[in-house]
C-alpha cells in the first residue's frame, strides 16, 4: 500500500496518511468516498464483514438523503477498495473497513464529545483509538479523548501517541487533577470496621470526597503513565501525601490498640490487587466510601506492569520513582517502585537492595510480600556486588514464622545463592527408591506427591528434581505417579493432572494396578479439585490413556448416578470414540439427553472441557474439545444457544458453583454459530456485562461463515 502511494505521501507520513492516500487514489470523488464510508460504518454497526447487494441502495439513501443514481452505483461497485462476491459486497481488507468507518465518525461528529459518545457503543468502541488518530483537529481530539473516559487512550495521549499538541494538553489536565486529588486525600479518614481482638489485617475502609468518572479515568491514566516513566514527580507527590495520611491512620489505630495497624492500612491502600472499593455513600453526607486517589493510580499501574516484563527496554522505572521527591519513600511510593521494577535496567537492579530494605523497615504484610517478590525477580539478573548487598539485607529479615513471608524469603535467598539446595541428585533418587521399594507404607503416597510437587518449585531450593524424574524408566515413572494418586488426598494435589498424564503417556508400561487406577479416574466424573481445571484435565488424560488400550469406556453403575455423574458419562461417551478412533451408534440418544434433562449441567461441563485447554498447553483437552467441535458443531450450537437465554438455570458440573462464564459461552458459540445464533446474541448488545463479548462473537461468526480474516 505504501509503495503504491509513495509519490503522494507527505514528509514524515504516518500509517493513517498511507491508508488515507491509498483510499483517495482508488476512489474518484468525495461523494464516492462518503458512500464507501457509509458502507464501512454500516458493516461495523451490523457487526458483519459484508452487506447484501440489495442493502447498498438503502445505505446510500440513509447517508445522502436521496437514492443513488445508476451511475453512482456502477461507479461504487467498480471500486478497487471493494470485493464483490455472489450477492455480497465487502472491502478488500478489514483494515479498510475499520479506517473508513472511523473516518465516517470523525467527519460526522459535531464535536469531540459527540465523537466520544458515538464510540461508546459496543459495536464501535474498538474504533476509538483509530478515530482519535484520524481526527485532524487537536482540540476536538483532546475533548473526545477526555470524554471517552478511556484511561488507556488518555495515557497514550499524555505519552505523545496523538501528537505534541494533544500530549501537552493531556499532561496539563492530569497534573491539574493530581494536584486536586492531594486535597481529596488530605481530607480522607480511615474507618476500622474489623474485630479489635482479631489479628486479621482486613477490616477497614477509607471515606473521602466523591471522585467522578472523569477524575477516575485521569487517575487511571496517571498510573499507566507511571509505567512509562511519565508524570513521575507529580504522581510521587500524591503518593507522599497519601503516605502522610496513612501514617496518621496507623497512629490512630495503634492508639486504639488495634492489632497490626500498619498492615491493615497498607492492605486497603497500597495493595490494589487485594480489595477494590466501588464508591458508595458514606454515613457523612460530604464523603463516600471508596479507594483513595493513590490506590486508583496504583491499581492502574499494577494492571499494565506486565508491559515492562514483556519489554526489552532497559530504561529505569523504579529507581527514578524512589528518588523523585526529597522525602524518604514510604508505603505507597515504595509499593509503586516495587510494582514497576524493570529487571532489564541496571539502574533499577542496583536500587533493589535499598528498595527491599526500605519496604521491610516500613512494614506492612503485603508491602513485604511485594519486596520479597522483587528481590527474587531481580537477584539472578544483577551483578555480583549488588546481589551480595541484597543477600546481606535479606539475611537480616525476621519473618516471625509467617508461612507466606517465610516461603518467599527462602526463595529470595535462594535466588541470591544463599541457600544450599535441600536435595541432591543422589538424595532425590533415594527418596524415589524409598517410595518404589515400600509401596505398602501408608506414607508412601504423601512422599510421592511431595517429590512430584517439587517439579513445580524452585530447584535452587529443592535440587535437580526434574533431572532425576526425567532419568526414570517408563515403568518407574508410572509406578511413582500411581502411588501419588492412590489416596483421597491426591484429589487436591497440584500434581494430579500431571501424574495422570504421565501414566497415559506410558500406558504400555503400566501393570494391572496402574490400569485399574486409570479406569477409576476415567469412569468417575472429574474430581472436585482445588482448581477446577486440574480435575477436568486429569479426567481427560485418563480417557486418553484408556483409549490407547481399550475399545470401550470402563463400566459404571448408571443406576446410582446423580445428574452430574450422568452428564459427564454421556459426554465421555461422545469423547471416547473420538479418542479411540471407533464408531458409536448412540449419538442421537446421547444428545437428546444432553439437550434435555442434562443440559443445565452439560453446558458447564462442555465449557470446562474447552477452558481446560488454556492451561499449561494441555494437548488432550485442546484436541478433545476441538474434536467435539468438529464432530458435533450443530448439537453444540443448539445446546449453547439455549444456554444464552437460560444462564441462570445452569448448574456447575464440578459440584460447587458455575465455574464457566457467559463470555466463555459466547466465545464457544461463536465457533459453531450461524444466522440464528446471531439473532439470539444480538438481544444482549445492551447488556453492559457481556456486550463486548457479544460483539466479538457476532464478528467471529460472520468472519467464519464468510471465510474472511
Amino acid at each position: 500500500m505504501a509503495s503504491q502511494c509513495a509519490n503522494e505521501l507527505p514528509t514524515n507520513a504516518t500509517a493513517i496518511d498511507v491508508v488515507d492516500t491509498y483510499c483517495r487514489r482508488l476512489s474518484r470523488t468525495e461523494v464516492e468516498r462518503d458512500q464507501l464510508r457509509a458502507l464501512a460504518v454500516t458493516m461495523r454497526r451490523s457487526m458483519r464483514l459484508s452487506l447484501h447487494l440489495n442493502q447498498i441502495r438503502s445505505v446510500i439513501l440513509a447517508e445522502q438523503g436521496r437514492p443513488a443514481t445508476a451511475d453512482e452505483l456502477d461507479t461504487l461497485l467498480r471500486s478497487k477498495l471493494l470485493r464483490i462476491d455472489p450477492q455480497r459486497v465487502s472491502f478488500a481488507h478489514e483494515s479498510l473497513t475499520r479506517f473508513l468507518a472511523a473516518q465516517h465518525l470523525t467527519l460526522n461528529a459535531g464535536d469531540g464529545a459527540a465523537l466520544a459518545t458515538m464510540l461508546q457503543t459496543p459495536d464501535l468502541t474498538d474504533l476509538s483509538d483509530l478515530a482519535f488518530e484520524i481526527e485532524p483537529d487537536p482540540a476536538r481530539r483532546f475533548d473526545a479523548i477526555i470524554a471517552s473516559h478511556r484511561a488507556d487512550l488518555i495515557a497514550k495521549a499524555a505519552c505523545g501517541g496523538y501528537g505534541p499538541t494533544t500530549e501537552l494538553r493531556a499532561l496539563a489536565e492530569i497534573r491539574r487533577l493530581l494536584a486536586a486529588m492531594a486535597e481529596v486525600t488530605s481530607s480522607a479518614r480511615f474507618v476500622f470496621t474489623g474485630d479489635s481482638d482479631s489479628s486479621s489485617i482486613f477490616g477497614g475502609h477509607w471515606e473521602r470526597p466523591r471522585i467522578d468518572s472523569t477524575a477516575a479515568a485521569l487517575l487511571q491514566a496517571a498510573g499507566r503513565c507511571l509505567v512509562d516513566s511519565v508524570l513521575v514527580e507529580e504522581v510521587s507527590a500524591l503518593l507522599d501525601t497519601t503516605d502522610g495520611v496513612c501514617a496518621n491512620a496507623m497512629k490512630s489505630l495503634r492508639a486504639a490498640d488495634i492489632p497490626n495497624p500498619i498492615s491493615a492500612v497498607v492492605a486497603i491502600t497500597c495493595t490494589p490487587g487485594i480489595r477494590h472499593f466501588r464508591e458508595v455513600a458514606s454515613s457523612i453526607e460530604s464523603l463516600a466510601v471508596g479507594d483513595l486517589p493513590a490506590t486508583i493510580v496504583l491499581r492502574s499501574a499494577n494492571e499494565v506492569r506486565v508491559q515492562i516484563w514483556r519489554s526489552s527496554d532497559r530504561s529505569p522505572r523504579a529507581a527514578p520513582l524512589r528518588t523523585a521527591t526529597p522525602a524518604s519513600p514510604r508505603w505507597c511510593r515504595l509499593s509503586a517502585s516495587l510494582m514497576i521494577l524493570n529487571t532489564n535496567s541496571e539502574q533499577d537492579l542496583v536500587a533493589v537492595p535499598m528498595l527491599v530494605s526500605d519496604a521491610w523497615t516500613a512494614g506492612g504484610y503485603h508491602l513485604r510480600l511485594e519486596a520479597l517478590q522483587a528481590a527474587q525477580a531481580g537477584a539472578r539478573r544483577m551483578d555480583d556486588a549488588t546481589r551480595a548487598r541484597l543477600r546481606d539485607a535479606l539475611e537480616g529479615f525476621d519473618t516471625h514464622g509467617n508461612w507466606a513471608l517465610s516461603s518467599l524469603h527462602l526463595e529470595a535467598l535462594a535466588a541470591c545463592g544463599a541457600v544450599e539446595p535441600i536435595g541432591t541428585e543422589a538424595s532425590i533418587r533415594a527418596d524415589i527408591d524409598n517410595v518404589l521399594n515400600n509401596l505398602d507404607d501408608p506414607h508412601a503416597s504423601g512422599l510421592a506427591r511431595s517429590i512430584l510437587g517439587r517439579l513445580f518449585e524452585d530447584e535452587a531450593i529443592f535440587g535437580p528434581v526434574s533431572e532425576v524424574i526425567d532419568a526414570l524408566t517408563a515403568a518407574e515413572l508410572v509406578q511413582l505417579c500411581t502411588v501419588a494418586l492412590r489416596d483421597e488426598d491426591a484429589i487436591l494435589s497440584i500434581t494430579r493432572d500431571w501424574a495422570v498424564a504421565r501414566i497415559a503417556d506410558h500406558i504400555q508400561a503400566a501393570g494391572p494396578q496402574q490400569v485399574n487406577l486409570l479406569a477409576q479416574i476415567a469412569a468417575a466424573p472429574p474430581a472436585d479439585s482445588a482448581v477446577y481445571y486440574e480435575g477436568v484435565r486429569a479426567h481427560l488424560e485418563a480417557l486418553r490413556g484408556w483409549a490407547n488400550i481399550r475399545d470401550e469406556l470402563p463400566g459404571v453403575d448408571e443406576a446410582g448416578q446423580d445428574l452430574i455423574a450422568r452428564t459427564w458419562r454421556l459426554i465421555d461417551e461422545l469423547i471416547f470414540p473420538l479418542l479411540a478412533g471407533t464408531a458409536t451408534t448412540r449419538n442421537h440418544d446421547i444428545w437428546l439427553q444432553l439437550q434435555g434433562p442434562c443440559r443445565p449441567v452439560a453446558v458447564d461441563a462442555l465449557l470446562q472441557v474447552r477452558t481446560a485447554q488454556y492451561w499449561s498447553g494441555d494437548r488432550s483437552s485442546t484436541t478433545t474439545y476441538q474434536m467435539l467441535e468438529q464432530a458435533y458443531a450443530t448439537e453444540l450450537k443448539t445446546l449453547f444457544e439455549w444456554a444464552v437465554d437460560h444462564w441462570d438455570e445452569l448448574r456447575s458440573a464440578a459440584g460447587r458453583h458455575v465455574i464457566s462464564s457467559r463470555d466463555g459461552l459466547l466465545q464457544a458459540l461463536s465457533r459453531v454459530g450461524d444466522d440464528r445464533t446471531r439473532a439470539i446474541i444480538e438481544g444482549y448488545l445492551e447488556d453492559p456485562e457481556i456486550a463486548p463479548a457479544a460483539v466479538a462473537a457476532l464478528r467471529e461468526i460472520d468472519s467464519r461463515r464468510t471465510g474472511r480474516a
